[in-house]
Order: C-alpha cells, then sequence, then structure tokens
C-alpha cells in the first residue's frame, strides 16, 4: 500500500471505523481495562512470544501468568466448576461483563526519533484497542498480553509528524493486527488426526 495514496478510512463492512465505537456498543455492558505493562521482564516474555506484523508495526501476544494478574490487580481466572451456573464467563475476573488487556509498547527512538510520533502510535493503539473491545464479538476469558513494536522507520512520504494522513495509515496498520489476533484467537483448535477413528 502506497501510504500517499491513503485518503479515506478502509473498513470491513458492518465494522466501525477503528478508533470509533459502533452505534450498537453499550458502553454499560462491559468494563473495558487497559493495563500497562511495566516490568523488563514481561516486555522480554512477550518479545519471544508470537508476533503478527503488519507493514513496520508487529504486534506479540501471550497469556498473562498468574503472578502477573495478582500484581497488576487482575483476578486470575478461575476454573468453569467453580463459576456460578449462568454467570458470564467474565464474571471468573471479579469484574462486570470485563473485557481486559494488557498493553505495552516498543518504540525504540532508533526508528521513531520523534516522540510526537511516539505518542500518536501509543494514542491511536489505546483508542483502537478501547473501541475494539467494546465492539467486538468475543474476547479472551483469560485478560492477553499485547505488546505493540515499531520494528523499522514509518515511510519519509509523512512530512509532518502531526500530518493527519499520518494518523489514518497508523490506524489502518494497527486495525489490521487487531484483526489478525482476533481471527488467531478465535481459530478453532485442529483435530488430531490420531485420535480419530
Amino acid at each position: 500500500m502506497n501510504p500517499s495514496q491513503i485518503a479515506v478510512e478502509q473498513t470491513v463492512p458492518g465494522q466501525a471505523p477503528f478508533g470509533a465505537t459502533s452505534g450498537k456498543a453499550n458502553v454499560d455492558v462491559f468494563d473495558v481495562r487497559i493495563v500497562a505493562l511495566d516490568r523488563p521482564q514481561s516486555f522480554l516474555a512477550s518479545l519471544r512470544a508470537p508476533g503478527l506484523q503488519a507493514q513496520e508495526f508487529r504486534l506479540h501476544h501471550r497469556s498473562l501468568l498468574a503472578l502477573e494478574a495478582v500484581r497488576l490487580g487482575l483476578t486470575p481466572p478461575k476454573s468453569p466448576r467453580q463459576r456460578p451456573q449462568g454467570a458470564p464467563a467474565s464474571a471468573d475476573l471479579g469484574l462486570r461483563e470485563a473485557r481486559c488487556c494488557v498493553l505495552g509498547f516498543v518504540l525504540p527512538k532508533r526508528v521513531c526519533k520523534h516522540a510526537v510520533r511516539r505518542n500518536l502510535i501509543r494514542r491511536q493503539m489505546r483508542e483502537g484497542l478501547r473501541a475494539y473491545l467494546l465492539q467486538a464479538p468475543d474476547w479472551p476469558l483469560e485478560p492477553p498480553v499485547l505488546v505493540l513494536k515499531l520494528t523499522r522507520k514509518l515511510p519519509e512520504t509523512f512530512s509532518s509528524a502531526r500530518s493527519p494522513l499520518l494518523g489514518r495509515y497508523v490506524r489502518q496498520q494497527l486495525q489490521s493486527l487487531l484483526r489478525q489476533y482476533s481471527a488467531r484467537w478465535a481459530r478453532p483448535p485442529v483435530a488430531d488426526a490420531r485420535g480419530l477413528p
């Protein structure tokens, strides 16, 4: 995709633009929590985890460890046997219809030297993820850990760090990453052929 040709938001039919909530989304239904990843050990573990690529951005994803959940104030999920019958799965987190995510950023100054650009990426990711959590049909019971890494310099086509064109370009790449993650998480497990009759 040529960044200079980006003029309008690209969305999937039936979905709201990235960073905007759908008209059907009810903010009273979910407690959306985005918790910051803050420890070097947690970042190292995340960067060793699988990742998804979209242009200059890579999204690493992994499960939340029990010790991390306690430290970050997220109650570890209970087993289905401990869940009251009829209670939503999100009740296991001790939250009202909770959708949670632990989010971190790796934005090296050598590939993004302007602080205003780094702040733009962080803001676009937080706003887009919050909107995505409100409108996504489902979300993992156990809060995932997502780390967004900028792997190379943004296109030089964007002359200004405050360019609206740059903002749209970043939103499109982050939207692509979240869709890839959602598709991978929702993918049903592959049956083991050895267990078939």
